[in-house]
């Protein structure tokens, strides 16, 4: 992800820096207490002892399992009546979504359940029974505080006390918790595969390369190096492509003489021809350049191995393009860009992969129409050109719509021209059609909406000023008069307050992905692997249709 400089070319400008963020807030999670809490969780995590736990737990009798059950609802903000509050069910990606997200804040023995989960996958591999018996036994470690939280993120704990509890102590708790035990050890054998392992460790490896070198630019060679080992690890034959770079500058940074993209044909065909692009390099002191860009990265790595699984039926050529200096103003892709339009050879569709690993079933798709709608077109850094839409990219994006949409995906910012500043814009700004993706959940991307809003007015009111005039008037070599003077002054003070509220939106949206990265935020831990890879079969499942 490319930050820019916010009004581009604005005579005020902001350094576009990613603000630190405040502490995170408290979790959330509540957490069952008491005698009872304690009885009902040994039936969830120790069936066998459930019987003696419920039989000589004296607060269970009469009026004081009665107290412990209202204790239980006010903890847990139910209605004091006695009767849990109706509530609409979880679809499965919010199930998902939120199982997946309390697995990474539990942790089994002081370490992470995640990494737990992921070890009974590499070991297990397509057994599905091993993934369950390993999960199964695993569970059975977690204190009942850890096991309460899982079966909320599910939508059980709720149904759990209202059904359990409350009534009475006997033969019908057994059942139900056997059957949350149950249903918690299956989902997460489905959640946590071989393929999410395989992910989590790409992403590793990404990460760890870069961690060879204090130096940005032998960071990102050595990024670009362990990518294309991977790719080749796969099977795939993995062509470099060069471009000259000698005597550029970019960001205070001085270049070498040649830059490299990686190219791989992913699945020959006699149809059109489908592009997946993802940036290898990062940038930002203390990143791990994790979630911006490994995560991107190895969702094309997965999407590649789930291909030369299962090809599926179209037709068209799928190919990879995993682009350096994205983070240096997208030298990579231009270059690509500038490259096919000579060579006659560029892709017939783009889809450019940024920054994947959170916010579940939900993502932003940034298209050419959106670039051709934003109010500061033509100026730096990126010199957005009213590009045209194709028939061709409207086919392709709403293929990809309607991909996401079967595998319950939610589209979000849908109803404004969002603009992903990433490769995509290399090839939009041609009017190559390409379509940009980010993973992302309603908070976040309405985030990114508050900010883009605090942007566009600081771009307008910028807009608003003849800066020419003002130049002239600087030198002496023109006059104002009291009233233009007045008028002047007042739309510096807009320009002003518009600049300040563009500085404080990046500190009020504490949900926006951009202040995650390109700082030391961004590491492995801010990936979830689950979640990526359930983004990434998506993309498989466009490229296994494409040209159909």
């Amino acid at each position: 992800m490319n930050i820019p400089h916010a009004g581009g070319g604005l005579r005020r400008t902001a350094d576009g820096d990613v603000l630190p963020s405040p502490p995170p807030a408290a979790s959330c999670a509540s957490a069952l207490s008491g005698v009872a809490n304690a009885a009902v969780m040994v039936c969830a995590v120790r069936p066998t002892a459930c019987l003696a736990a419920l039989g000589t737990t004296a607060i269970f009798a009469g009026a004081g399992l009665v107290n412990a059950g209202r204790h239980l609802l006010a903890s847990n903000q139910y209605p004091a009546t006695g009767e849990a509050a109706a509530e609409p069910a979880m679809t499965d990606p919010e199930r998902s979504d939120a199982l997946s997200a309390g697995v990474v804040a539990t942790q089994v023995d002081g370490a992470p359940l995640e990494s737990r989960l992921l070890a009974i996958a590499r070991e297990c591999g397509g057994d599905r029974q091993c993934r369950a018996d390993g999960i199964r036994a695993l569970l059975e470690q977690l204190p009942p505080s850890a096991q309460i939280h899982l079966q909320e993120r599910i939508g059980a704990g709720r149904s759990l006390i209202s059904s359990s509890v409350l009534p009475g102590v006997g033969a019908a708790v057994l059942p139900d918790m056997l059957q949350v035990m149950d249903q918690l050890v299956q989902l997460l054998a489905d959640l946590y595969t071989p393929q999410v392992a395989a992910y989590q460790d790409d992403l590793e490896e990404i990460v760890s390369a870069g961690m060879k070198s204090a130096v940005e630019l032998r960071v990102n060679a050595r990024r670009l190096e362990t990518i294309e080992q991977l790719l080749q690890r796969d099977g795939f034959t993995v062509q470099r492509q060069p471009y000259p770079t000698e005597g550029l500058q970019a960001r205070g940074r001085t270049l070498p003489p040649q830059m490299d993209n990686l190219h791989a044909v992913i699945r020959a065909g006699t149809g059109t021809r489908l592009l997946f692009v993802a940036h290898g390099d990062m940038i930002g002191q203390g990143s791990q350049g994790a979630y911006d860009n490994a995560s991107g990265v190895a969702a094309l790595l997965h999407v590649a191995r789930q291909l030369g699984a299962d090809p599926g039926d179209g037709t068209g050529s799928v190919e990879v393009l995993v682009t350096s200096c994205e983070e240096l103003g997208l030298l990579g892709s231009r270059a690509h860009v500038q490259q096919c339009q000579q060579n006659r050879t560029c892709p017939d569709m783009v889809i450019n992969v940024d920054m994947v690993g959170r916010g579940g079933h939900g993502y932003i798709l940034s298209d050419t129409a959106s670039v051709a709608a934003y109010n500061n077109l033509g100026q730096p850094p990126y010199h957005l050109w009213a590009a045209v839409t194709s028939s061709a990219e409207v086919r392709a994006e709403a293929l990809v719509r309607n991909v996401f949409s079967d595998h319950g995906f939610t589209r979000h910012l849908a109803d404004i021209p969002y603009m992903i500043t990433s490769d995509n814009l290399s090839f939009q700004n041609q009017s190559i059609p390409c379509v940009g993706l980010m993973q992302m959940d309603a908070p976040g991307a309405e985030a990114l909406r508050a900010i883009d809003q605090a942007r566009a007015a600081w771009v307008d009111a910028s807009k608003a000023i003849d800066w020419d005039w003002v130049d002239l008037i600087d030198s002496g070599k023109a006059q104002a008069t009291a009233e233009e003077r007045d008028l002047m002054s007042a739309r510096f003070r807009t320009l002003e307050a518009a600049e300040f509220r563009y500085r404080q939106s990046y500190v009020e949206e504490r949900d926006a992905p951009l202040r995650l990265i390109h700082n030391d935020r961004d590491h492995l831990a801010r990936v979830n692997p689950q979640m990526a890879v359930a983004f990434a079969d998506v993309l498989a499942d466009v490229a296994r249709a494409w040209g159909r």
